[in-house]
């Protein structure tokens, strides 16, 4: 395994401010070092805490460096902490080993995986990274691991991400463990999955690994472990009926009634399997999704599941209801999560090119994994069994005719589904 450490083909100030080095001891993860940021950020401080310290009393300097201790302490500790959640063997390896060999079918490719530093609340990525990175090694498959700064929506990529991908030979494989989001890419001049496509590369994405704490990990493992066959059994009896339908009627308990046109529209099965060169998804699998006709969503939806927001995604403590006219949100009710919804909405529109897309209804998804559960994690809630999801903003990568800065998905619990009036058929072997 290659994993970038310090000195290694550094040319500029701005890759090393990038690059972290990833240390393993005793089976444990260990917080990544940033290496050049940090080596500057404490030179500077040290140089002009010296400077602001000449005449101060002994007694307030000692003082000062107390508290200073004690922060560092505090860190120290809650990172040991952290760490300890993740223990290896919590993790089978032959789920990880499955995903490479069966769910993308690896002959003789090169492995990149990336994750990222992680929250002072979760190392998910690193972890998950990690494994990956172990499963192609037992594998007998040549491969790097890179660690990258944490990035969010709207943030710009990290280089080291850009120049890393720039290198990969035609038709690797891409493994993606963030906290965050990738970022934009304007070294590479596309998205990310335009750029796979193009350079016929493979890939499995998990994002957004900042809202999974240490207690939740073993539920997205356990949802990693599903039956892919079975699933996509049932998922191509799924895809096939939303294809030809040409309007579909969500309800729930919680409230939501909402009506839109899928005429012409092709549904996706999103089932984690890409044995084609250019082809990759998410995971956890499975989810049927599809893109409404643009402007014909009408009603009312409740969330009640999870929410995806600015800053990740919110476990709702009480059902936050949104009005839906002709195709997109007009109203938000609900208490904090509500407002926090709408801030969101409200920051994209004024960072977005055309706002008026922001609030578009885009996808309709529908979840099919038995073993996935609603944990607050979106990547993870949209594909638990009895959920569905409606998301707001871009769906011109899957056959929509939205283009945004945003994907919102919102997740809610037991749909009831009408194509054309009549409800969606029980699936049976």
């Amino acid at each position: 395994m290659t994993v970038r450490r310090r000195g290694q083909g550094m040319r500029s100030s701005k890759r090393r401010c990038s690059l972290f080095t990833l240390h393993a001891r005793q089976g444990h993860i260990q917080k990544p070092k940033l290496l050049k940021e940090h080596f500057l950020k404490n030179k500077h401080f040290l140089k002009n805490t010296k400077k602001k310290q000449r005449g101060r009393p002994l007694r307030q300097r000692s003082n000062q460096k107390t508290m200073h201790e004690q922060q560092h302490l505090q860190q120290s500790t809650q990172a040991r902490q952290n760490h300890q959640h993740y223990p290896e063997q919590e993790a089978d390896l032959s789920i990880f080993t499955r995903l490479l060999s069966k769910n993308l079918s690896l002959r003789n490719e090169f492995i990149l995986v990336v994750g990222d530093e992680g929250t002072p609340t979760s190392q998910a990525s690193l972890f998950l990274a990690r494994r990956f990175a172990q499963a192609a090694k037992t594998l007998g498959k040549n491969h790097k691991l890179i660690v990258l700064r944490k990035r969010d929506i709207g943030e710009e990529g990290d280089e080291l991400f850009s120049e890393e991908l720039l290198k990969l030979p035609q038709e690797s494989i891409i493994i993606l463990t963030l906290s965050g989001k990738i970022g934009t890419l304007p070294q590479i001049k596309k998205s990310f999955r335009s750029f796979c496509a193009a350079r016929r590369h493979r890939f499995l994405s998990a994002s957004n690994l900042q809202s999974l704490p240490p207690q939740n990990l073993p539920a997205f493992i356990k949802a990693l472990a599903a039956d892919y066959d079975a699933m996509a059994k049932e998922g191509a009896l799924l895809k096939e009926a939303l294809t030809r339908a040409n309007s579909v009627q969500i309800k729930t308990p919680a409230g939501t009634d909402l009506t839109m046109s899928v005429r012409g529209a092709r549904a996706i099965l999103a089932n984690a399997t890409y044995p084609e060169p250019g082809t990759g998804g998410n995971i956890p699998g499975s989810e049927v999704y599809i893109a409404p006709v643009e402007n014909t969503a009408n009603g009312v939806l409740v969330i009640d599941g999870s929410l995806r927001v600015r800053r990740g995604t919110i476990l709702p403590k009480a059902p936050v209801t949104l009005t839906i006219k002709h195709g997109s949100v007009t109203a938000i009710t609900g208490g904090s999560a509500a407002q926090e919804l709408e801030e969101t909405l409200r920051w994209a529109e004024k960072r977005a090119k055309y706002p008026e897309r922001i609030r578009k209804v885009a996808e309709l998804g529908i979840g099919l994994n038995p073993l996935a559960s609603i944990v607050g994690l979106t990547v993870l809630d949209e594909k638990a069994r009895n959920t569905a999801h409606i998301a707001f903003g871009s769906n011109n990568w899957f056959g929509g005719t939205i283009k945004s800065i945003i994907h919102l998905d919102q997740v809610i619990k037991n749909p009831r589904l009408l194509l054309d009036g009549k409800p969606l058929p029980r699936f049976t072997d």
